[in-house]
């Protein structure tokens, strides 16, 4: 159907312009077919993944468990993938710093693992854990593709499933008398200082055209990112009113502009106070594009330029997840051109929309969201064998799936949980996941509210604010249609791989002999470096804990100079503000306030005069059933810290004494008193 489309304008042009500049339209219109044709060539070759981890509850309290079920997606069809065979999964505290990284073998797209939250390791302290999961080959196409979630991690606290404030945060006041003091250094980027209101523009298309109508869409926050409620008015400069709006869902909205070459200003009213912002600027020339849900069943596009800018032969595409499902030439837009495409011949999720010429130059831009036909979809439906139980009750569920066309069997995860005890916080889950977050950037604040049902043109209409004001795409046009390089640091791993690499100009063609033990279970081996000096091993399956030694007869000083290449996870990201909220079983909401760079341990006074010293956070007093009052003795494992140092080329000291007194920015000794040991 678009391929008769093209043909039939193709030959109307011909028909209508001399020969020369008939052959150049021609030639036009072949780039702009093979720059969609490269954009399908593309996703085939290079296929993105997607993640999504189902956990076993929605809060934790150190010294328990966090369970997770992975499950691994073509993010093209959400088929489980194939493609990578390795789930690198990563535990980070609130502070940004790296606790434990498990390496997964993928089976069928699935895969599952745990995370014990180490109440007596110093690095696990009260606060707001952050998961992540990647495959290697999802660091591709750039971080934001990482699946994330944040957790509160609490304190013991004193009655079940009482989340309080204090209780998700350590306790860092300290006596005088301490000899060690160890920072928590923040390794998360500090957020941009904002107003206490603020606003952004997103034009739809990408930019403000002087002279043409355009919506713009909006969000008002406050200074920690939280959304606000608001009236908005556009005024000119001589102090008239030319457009006026107000937020419509999550401190989103919209309004209708028409740049005019003056310098108008927009005003917020909010709390009966009045702050004034400038309006992006606009060009003299260029494209505006718009796009409108129309009669429920059909995508209305409506493209308009500017009288300054020139004729020029355009493609408009339309891709869901990476997939190229529509293609347009188009010969002029002297006038508004409109183009009505069914959504039958589109998919659902996000989409899109792409106006460009064949150079490759993108004119604008614009994402839609099309929601899956509920009659299409199955159902998974759960029914208990009882509305409520008693402690140690039989808990009977039997499970159907429903639909136009139910699986005849599925693959499912489940989680039980007491709601008398449950912490509320920003759950989502893998149908919002999946179809939604996965392509946007940033947090958003309750993802499954976009898909609940309700009237649909105010849930379409509330998918579309959000279409607007996001402003990262998974998917990045110019490089798959060829016109930017793509270079990928990794293949998708089919295997555990260990690469490294000799820190030294003498590590060129060096033999080295491999050991790998586990338990009883042995594995030698040799590798060679090549000219730069890098080496690739490749043993069989050996998930989990081995010992590996690696030896060079000819390499001096083999300890510093020999490197793993493991240190390629992505810097800790800022937190949203709405991950850091919870509600107490009672629907109370907390808020976390920041705690950085504060000291929390003290020394513990001991007879024996050696590096392996005790220290203590102020004592805790626990009165919950069954429990009695207690110290906690705490540990420093800096085993990690000396293998990055190492892998980066650092040379250590050779006992781990020396090491933690060699200026380590985490731990530091103050000087001792005296009788103190």
């Amino acid at each position: 159907m678009i391929k008769n489309i093209f043909i039939l304008s193709l030959i109307f042009t011909c028909l209508s312009l001399p020969a020369t500049q008939a052959q150049q339209e021609s030639d036009a219109a072949g780039k702009l077919r093979q720059f969609v044709q490269k954009i399908q060539i593309f996703n085939r070759l290079v296929p993105q993944e997607k993640v999504y981890l189902h956990f076993d509850n929605t809060g934790y309290v150190l010294g328990e468990t966090i369970w997770f079920k992975a499950y691994i997606v073509n993010a093209s069809n959400f088929l489980p993938d194939t493609l990578s065979e390795v789930l690198y999964v990563e535990l980070l505290n609130e502070k940004g710093k790296l606790l434990e990284t498990k390496k997964l073998k993928i089976e069928n797209g699935q895969c599952h693992g745990e995370f014990y939250l180490d109440e007596v390791n110093v690095e696990y302290f009260a606060g707001f854990y952050e998961i992540r999961a990647y495959t290697k080959a999802m660091l591709n196409f750039g971080e934001e593709t990482v699946f994330s979630r944040v957790f509160p991690v609490f304190n013991e606290f004193r009655e079940d499933g009482q989340y309080k404030g204090e209780n998700v945060k350590a306790d860092l006041r300290l006596n005088d008398d301490i000899g060690l003091d160890i920072p928590l250094q923040n390794l998360r980027p500090k957020a941009e200082k904002r107003d206490n209101v603020n606003i952004d523009f997103y034009p739809e298309g990408g930019n403000l055209i002087t002279g043409l109508t355009s919506q713009v869409a909006f969000k008002i926050t406050d200074d920690k990112g939280n959304p606000l409620s608001a009236n908005v008015q556009i005024y000119n400069p001589q102090g008239e009113i030319l457009s006026a709006s107000s937020t419509e869902h999550s401190g989103m909205g919209s309004f209708a502009y028409t740049p005019d070459g003056q310098r108008n200003r927009l005003k917020v009213i909010y709390n009966n106070k009045e702050y004034f912002f400038d309006l992006p600027e606009s060009k003299s020339n260029g494209y505006v594009l718009q796009a409108r849900n129309f009669s429920n069943n059909a995508l209305l596009l409506q493209i308009e330029k500017s009288r300054l800018t020139p004729n020029s032969l355009l493609g408009l595409s339309v891709l869901c997840r990476g997939e190229v499902l529509f293609f347009q030439k188009i010969d002029s837009v002297d006038e508004p051109f409109v183009l009505k495409i069914p959504y039958d011949i589109l998919g659902y999720g996000v989409h899109q929309i792409t106006l460009f010429d064949a150079k490759g130059e993108i004119f604008a831009e614009r994402q839609v969201f099309i929601l899956p036909d509920e009659q299409e979809q199955v159902k998974f439906e759960a029914a208990p064998n009882k509305t409520m139980y008693q402690p140690q009750d039989l808990i009977q569920i039997d499970f159907s799936l429903t639909g136009n066309q139910p699986a005849k069997e599925a693959v499912f995860s489940l989680s039980v949980r007491d709601e008398e005890t449950m912490v509320l916080t920003n759950p989502g889950n893998i149908y919002a996941n999946l179809l939604l977050s996965s392509d946007l950037k940033g947090f958003i604040e309750n993802p499954e509210e976009y898909f609940r049902p309700e009237n649909q043109n105010i849930q379409m209409r509330k998918l579309d604010l959000l279409m607007m004001v996001q402003g990262w795409k998974r998917y990045e046009w110019q490089t798959m249609a060829g016109i930017k390089p793509f270079k990928p640091l990794y293949n998708q791993e089919k295997q555990m791989v260990i690469n490294g690499h000799i820190a030294s100009s003498d590590g060129k063609n060096v033999e080295l002999q491999v050991s790998m033990v586990k338990d009883n279970q042995r594995m030698d081996g040799v590798t060679k470096t090549d000219n730069a000096g890098e080496f690739h091993i490749f043993p069989e399956d050996f998930y989990g804990t081995w010992i590996l030694n690696l030896r060079s007869q000819g390499l001096s000083d083999a300890n510093n100079k020999i490197c793993i290449d493991r240190w390629f996870s992505p810097a800790p990201r800022n937190y949203a503000s709405h991950e850091m909220v919870w509600k107490n079983n009672g629907g109370l909401e907390y808020i976390k306030d920041e705690i950085d760079n504060e000291p929390i341990l003290r020394e513990i006074q001991s007879n024996n005069d050696s590096i392996d010293k005790l220290f203590l956070i102020k004592d805790v007093v626990v009165t919950a059933k069954n429990r009695k009052i207690k110290r906690k003795e705490f540990v420093h494992n800096v085993e990690m810290d000396i293998d990055r140092a190492i892998d980066m080329g650092e040379k250590i000291p050779y006992s781990v004494h020396d090491y933690l007194v060699s200026g380590r920015k985490l731990l530091f000794f103050k000087t001792r008193r005296k009788n103190q040991f």
